[in-house]
């Protein structure tokens, strides 16, 4: 609706009307909403959230280029994918939330997990997402593929992936039959195709991944042995050969295995914060590197060693949006930022906090979370055909 204006910082409103329109469209079918906003950004994507900041700059300077050459359609085009979602405008989207009366949360840092769970914990009845790792964080059902004009969507249910061992390949073989897969199953062969957390082995598409996997019996470390040993062979005939496995692939896939299980998510009923899935028995503390700096007990930004260290209210005031991650100041929305020209390269990082100062910032605001007045099962139309195909 403004990406010109979104990838130059440039004052616009048209961004807050475009999920307004959204919000009374779904309202007007009786739909609760439930709004997710991402949190704090993870360490663990870096390298996905680096080349996506790389690809948004090229992507601006083409779309400067184009408006050079007086080429509308094209610069705006570039200049949509040059657009990121910041702080500041989910800020702008909170008060939007807050003025219609809709529930809403800050995940701690992934809002994919954080919706599986409100999933999981019966808050909600479905997960709307253009986001199809969802599925591998343990979402049932994902509504995605939403078009506002058309007022349609595609609806991708856990419950039907039993028919997916009718889509035969020309030997007669199921394709990609994950209906008996378990979640840890799944997270295994995306980590071996390619996801957020990892960039998996090169040339292995979910065909071959799940191929792999039934193969070697779903042991990722003997399928490496494997296509490491394959590897060798075709060297020595061919020195020019790359490894098809990445560097630092496994330690990767350690750290994909951990956020896809146990990402922070925030309780709203708590008042919270825990783990997507409870921690097994046992737990391997080290893991808890690759889930993200948080706030502890003892007035640091850091790393927990157990889930006791964590200072609830400060994350509250996170997911509550009120407090800015990183920065630890009152989180402010987009137009008064640029108002008052806050920018976030001049503003420090903080590693520790004094408490008492930061909750006189909110002294006599009552910060609680709203939860959906009463459930609204969304269930299949009955005229759609029971033969449609999922996709």
């Amino acid at each position: 609706t403004c990406p010109e204006e979104l990838s130059l910082n440039l004052p616009t409103n048209n961004y807050i009307k475009f999920l307004e329109k959204r919000i009374m469209t779904l309202l007007s079918y009786n739909v609760q909403i439930y709004m997710v906003f991402d949190g704090n950004s993870l360490d663990a994507k870096k390298g996905t959230n680096d080349k996506r900041r790389e690809d948004r700059l090229s992507n601006r300077l083409k779309a400067e280029q184009f408006k050079r050459d007086n080429q509308t359609y094209k610069a705006r085009e570039f200049y949509a994918k040059s657009a990121s979602i910041t702080p500041q405008m989910c800020k702008s989207w909170i008060n939007v939330c807050k003025k219609y009366k809709i529930p809403f949360v800050v995940a701690p840092f992934e809002a994919d997990s954080q919706m599986v769970y409100l999933e999981k914990r019966g808050i909600v009845d479905g997960i709307i997402s253009e986001d199809s790792d969802l599925i591998i964080f343990g979402c049932q059902k994902l509504y995605t593929k939403m078009d506002f004009d058309k007022r349609s969507c595609q609806l991708v249910d856990r419950s039907q992936f039993h028919r997916l061992k009718d889509d035969l390949n020309a030997k007669g073989i199921p394709k990609l039959d994950i209906s008996q897969f378990s979640n840890l199953e799944l997270i295994k062969l995306v980590c071996l195709a390619g996801c957020d957390y990892t960039s998996g082995l090169m040339k292995i598409g979910l065909i071959k991944a799940y191929n792999l996997l039934m193969e070697y019996e779903f042991d990722v470390e003997l399928i490496l042995k494997a296509v490491e040993s394959e590897f060798m062979k075709k060297k020595a005939t061919n020195s020019a050969l790359v490894s098809p496995i990445p560097e630092g692939y496994l330690d990767d896939y350690y750290r994909a295995l951990a956020c896809f299980q146990y990402m922070y998510v925030f309780d709203p009923v708590q008042e919270k914060m825990t783990t997507l899935n409870e921690l097994p028995e046992g737990f391997d503390i080290s893991l808890f590197k690759y889930l993200g700096r948080v706030a502890k007990t003892d007035s640091t930004i850091a790393v927990v060693n157990s889930l006791e260290e964590i200072d609830h209210e400060m994350q509250k005031l996170f997911s509550m949006g009120e407090l800015r991650y990183k920065f630890l100041i009152k989180w402010v929305d987009r137009e008064t930022t640029l108002v008052n020209k806050i920018v976030d390269e001049n503003l420090i990082e903080a590693s520790t906090f004094d408490k008492a100062n930061i909750m006189n910032l909110f002294k006599g605001q009552e910060i609680k979370p709203v939860l959906p007045k009463r459930k609204v099962g969304l269930k299949r139309s009955v005229t759609e055909p029971v033969d449609v195909l999922l996709k």
